[in-house]
């Protein structure tokens, strides 16, 4: 069946999105609108009409075969370990159907069985699919296993070359690209509604269809032997086939259906998907968005309908590189299983040929590998972001790189990393300074995650979720900062808005990616200097899921990296915006006994003493462990919790809690060290990892009036620290004076308004100024050494 008329019904429900307002599509001054508005048409039309439905087939057929689609998607361990088998036997009609229900009624795997096979599927195409019946019964459960679907179909179709699988999942995408909107019309899958889920969902079906079409032809005719496995993390049924198709197999992909499909897929959806690629949605959604349609254009250039669309989606692929991608490889959504996704997504789109964006796209894709190379800690795995976990596992997929320092900032992304060697027992400490982002996020501003001599010494909890556990869910959802190492206020978590020092939106309120935080920062031989302010107010009560008032107070953390001691210290500011008394809690979170930390006898709480010692005690022969020192003006307490089952205090977990297990593997131990005020407040914290001592022979706290002081003798080397609060973060000062052996040297952190107030200065008589990045790009040398500038 041939739509002879598609073009002419797509070029009318464009131009009435565009008249409604639904459609303002203009990015960068460059109009999202085809000229087909109003009249005129495609000056290909002419040369398209010229070509048989067996001739684009076949040219599309060679396009998809030679494309580079690597990597693959996603490998499920329920499709390889035989989970679904039964299921597309069913479908393929390998089993009947009792068969299949006795199969699934006595399989260990019958919960993950989709939905699709009581709707008919098995019976095209002879007889068309009842779509009421799959929306009635379980929309979300079929839209998500269609999904998966098309991945197994190929799956299975790669692993034995029937061409049966290829005929059943074509006969089955035909029906439902022909007929279920048709049929249904306002249902889950519409796409006007907006609903982000639901057009995700949608647009990953999409894009799993699409992609899945180029395997399918990539896969058709490969040799049987000696080329591998070729799935899962094996790219090779991705990679760019050489032979050509015989005319035998080429007729495998019947052309007539093949062109419904396609010309379905634009008229019922790119329309919609268009309009939602220019909003402020999270960027793995909108990168599915557009990834379907840019695919399309690129496989099937010589169908009308799909060169309508060329231009507009080159646009968006250009606004979104400018708008969801720092220039220092940071993604907005700052989770780094979804941006993993985003990059996955790009470089499979940059190898699209002759597209304006491609450029950019490659660059985007290798400066994020840049910056996971650059923040993983001495393990080789980053950093707790969002659900994406810190682990002793090397990140196996980050390219290596060769970098000249050894503390490097990603001042547009909020990424801060100060280490003294790129060596598995070096000082490694991550400082996140979070932006408002899109999607998921980590309400973890400020927020620390350490190690040093071969060991994890303070982190992220490892396995939080969305909406968290049974027995902890406050402590671990998405939502709650309990579970990092930074500052809460008045019992609340960490509002989701950005912060006003890390601006995020323009005046349109769009994301906006141009700008770098406003901190300073600075590394040298001596000194390393970082520091970051949340300014988004604390709102969130994760125990009652409610938000709250205003609690007017910002957080402003500086840290100074003592290079040849590997210490740190860390000056925090609490400032209140209004009136009123309020709690502080800060948060100590160390590593649960089963990820290499320590259990609850092994943390040391103090309990008296104006300088206050919080440390860890491994006894163990050649035991990393922590030492922070802690002054204060104000009186200080110190509590710890571990696998707590008080439900208002649901604190010290590191994994899944299960309920079953007495929680050996699940608890960590967190400190938390309280104190309250009504006026801006100071505290200094000394973080001294070792082995053996921590060479710490005397130490005292300094403070006087509402400045926090703190003096310590290491190993010989004096450290005097003051940290000056102020009704402003940004007159919230700082001076470390540190004495070695060479003399003494200091850092100097004033007002931030003032340039010159800030700077580190060294015995030899020079100052290096501590100013806020400008910028960020990378140079290489002449052997491929990267170095970090911080100039535009």
């Amino acid at each position: 069946m041939t739509h002879a008329n598609d073009i002419d019904i797509f070029r009318r429900e464009f131009c009435k999105l565009s008249i409604s307002g639904l459609g303002i599509f203009a990015l960068g001054g460059v109009s999202l609108l085809s000229s087909g508005c109003g009249g005129g048409g495609s000056s290909s039309a002419g040369t398209s009409a010229a070509l048989t439905n067996d001739q684009i087939r076949n040219n599309a057929l060679d396009i998809m075969r030679q494309t580079d689609l690597s990597p693959m998607l996603y490998e499920s361990g329920n499709w390889s370990n035989g989970a679904y088998n039964d299921w597309i036997r069913y479908l393929t009609k390998q089993i009947t159907e009792t068969q299949y229900v006795t199969a699934r009624s006595s399989s260990p795997y019958a919960s993950y069985y989709p939905t699709l096979e009581t709707y008919q599927f098995n019976q095209l195409p002879d007889t068309p699919v009842d779509y009421t019946l799959v929306y009635t019964s379980n929309a979300r459960g079929y839209l998500d296993n269609r999904s998966d679907y098309n991945v197994l179909s190929h799956r299975f179709y790669y692993n034995n070359s029937d061409p049966l699988y290829l005929t059943t999942w074509i006969n089955i995408m035909h029906d439902m690209m022909l007929r279920e909107r048709n049929l249904v019309g306002q249902h889950y899958l519409d796409t006007s509604t907006g609903n982000g889920g639901n057009l995700l969902s949608m647009s990953f079906f999409l894009a799993t269809l699409v992609y899945t079409l180029a395997l399918f032809a990539k896969s058709t005719g490969r040799p049987t032997t000696g080329t591998g496995s070729g799935w899962g993390t094996n790219d090779i049924a991705a990679k760019p086939q050489s032979t050509a198709l015989t005319d035998t197999q080429k007729a495998l992909f019947p052309s007539d259906k093949i062109l419904d499909i396609v010309k379905a897929l634009i008229n019922n959806y790119s329309a919609p998907f268009i309009t939602y690629g220019v909003t402020n949605r999270p960027p793995n959604q909108k990168l599915t968005y557009i990834a379907w349609m840019a695919m399309l254009t690129h496989f099937f250039p010589d169908v009308i309908e799909v060169k309508n669309i060329s231009g507009q989606v080159d646009s968006l692929m250009s606004a979104f590189l400018a708008q969801d991608t720092y220039r220092d490889g940071g993604v907005i959504e700052q989770s780094f299983n979804y941006s993993d996704d985003v990059i996955n997504w790009l470089t499979r789109l940059q190898r699209l040929t002759s597209r304006s964006w491609s450029a950019t796209a490659s660059s985007a894709i290798e400066s994020y590998w840049r910056q996971a190379a650059a923040i993983c800690n001495p393990f080789g795995a980053r950093p707790t972001m969002d659900i994406a976990s810190w682990s002793t596992a090397p990140s196996t997929n980050i390219p290596t790189a060769t970098f000249s320092q050894t503390s490097i900032a990603f001042p547009y992304s909020g990424f801060y990393i100060q280490r003294s060697d790129w060596s598995s027992n070096g000082a490694y400490m991550f400082l996140f300074s979070r932006r408002a982002a899109a999607g998921h996020y980590m309400p973890a501003s400020n927020s620390i995650q350490v190690a040093a001599y071969g060991r994890t010494l303070l982190n992220v909890a490892a396995y939080h979720s969305y909406s968290g556990y049974s027995n902890c869910n406050a402590y671990l959802a998405e939502s709650s900062t309990w579970k990092s190492t930074t500052i809460i206020v008045d019992g609340h978590s960490q509002s989701r808005g950005g912060s006003a020092a890390n601006i995020q939106f323009d005046s349109n309120g769009n994301f906006q990616t141009v700008d770098p935080i406003r901190s300073r920062w600075g590394t040298s031989n001596v000194f390393d200097f970082m520091e970051s302010t949340h300014d988004a107010d604390y709102t969130y009560d994760p125990y009652t899921s409610k938000t709250n008032a205003s609690t007017g107070v910002v957080h402003k953390r500086m840290i100074v990296f003592i290079r040849e001691l590997k210490v740190w210290v860390i000056a925090d500011y609490l400032i209140p915006t209004s009136g009123g008394n309020h709690n502080y809690t800060q948060i100590w979170r160390f590593p649960s006994p089963t990820n290499g930390g320590f259990d609850l006898s092994q943390v040391v709480v103090p309990t008296s003493g104006s300088l206050k010692r919080l440390y860890t005690n491994d006894t163990a022969s050649g035991a990393v462990n922590l030492s922070i020192y802690q002054s204060a003006p104000q009186t200080i307490t110190h509590a710890s919790y571990f696998g707590s089952t008080d439900p208002n205090t649901l604190y010290g977990f590191d994994n899944t809690p299960n309920p079953t297990i007495s929680g050996a593997s699940s608890f960590s131990c967190d400190v938390h060290t309280t104190w309250s005020g009504n006026t801006a407040q100071a505290i200094i914290s000394l973080l001294v990892p070792f082995q053996g001592s921590d060479g710490v022979t005397a130490s005292s706290n300094t403070s006087s009036g509402s400045n926090a002081g703190l003096n310590a003798i290491i190993n010989g080397n004096t450290i005097n620290v003051s940290a000056i609060p102020a009704t402003t973060a940004e007159q919230c000062a700082f001076t470390l004076a540190y004495t070695n052996s060479n003399g003494t040297q200091n850092v100097v952190i004033g007002d931030l308004a003032t340039a010159s107030a800030s700077y580190m200065e060294f015995v030899h008589g020079t100052k290096q100024p501590l100013l806020v990045p400008s910028g960020f790009h990378w140079s290489t040398d002449g052997a491929g050494v990267l170095t970090a500038n911080y100039t535009a």
